[in-house]
């Protein structure tokens, strides 16, 4: 994993380049606040929030949490807004693990993905709708492990997850060039060392909650995976 500054160091390189950022502590924990102004890679102005970046518990490993505190988005789910704490939701947990698997700096974190979050925001607010827009809940989930593993039926991918969870729990003693112990007939480097790999880095901790939350969906509600 790559070297990443403590959050607290990176702030001042943070309000450099976006001045109407300021530092200001809160009870002894250092936090960015201010006003973000969303310009597109042409220059074009959009729009502007009021902010906050506070650091997260896991972080550099996940994003820091941000919120938007002027009060244009509705404190809402359907907006990608977390109602337990209104924190801002820039993707789906399997997907900012794996974004941050190696670490993210703060400044990297406001560039690609603070900005493109506040962007679509913006543009929801203005014509109604997102120009692009990530799942909700089980379908979010399921969809953030279909991007990383290439599976898109989700049956598939369920029982997929599932085998691979138990098989990263109890690690396979087979070579690279011998048959998967799926039984799929095709060599495990060609098979589930490639999948196990990329689930590795999202980890166990969160594959286990994410097929926990599966599971109770799937029971509580007459949702299918079809």
């Amino acid at each position: 994993m790559r070297s990443i500054l403590p959050f607290d160091a990176q702030l001042e390189e943070v309000v450099h380049l976006y001045p109407k950022l300021e530092i200001e502590e809160r009870l002894g924990v250092k936090i960015l606040t201010g006003t973000l102004d969303i310009v597109d890679k042409h220059g074009k102005y959009w729009d502007s929030y009021q902010i906050e970046i506070h650091p997260s518990l896991a972080y550099p490993y996940r994003f820091p949490k941000i919120f938007e505190v002027g009060g244009k988005l509705p404190p809402l789910s359907d907006w990608h807004i977390y109602e337990s704490d209104k924190s801002c939701c820039i993707t789906v947990s399997c997907k900012e693990a794996m974004i941050c698997h190696q670490g993210i700096g703060l400044l990297q974190f406001v560039k690609d993905h603070v900005i493109p979050y506040f962007f679509h925001q913006t543009f929801r607010r203005k014509e109604g709708y997102y120009l692009t827009e990530y799942n909700h809940g089980i379908i979010g989930v399921l969809d953030g492990y279909s991007d990383a593993l290439g599976i898109k039926n989700r049956e598939e991918l369920l029982a997929t997850l599932y085998f691979s969870f138990l098989l990263i729990t109890n690690p396979p003693r087979v070579q690279r060039n011998q048959k998967c112990v799926c039984n799929s007939g095709k060599l495990y480097r060609h098979c589930h060392k490639i999948i196990l790999e990329k689930l590795t880095i999202i980890g166990k901790e969160q594959i286990l909650s994410d097929l926990i939350f599966i599971k109770i969906t799937l029971l509580l509600t007459q949702w299918t995976l079809i």
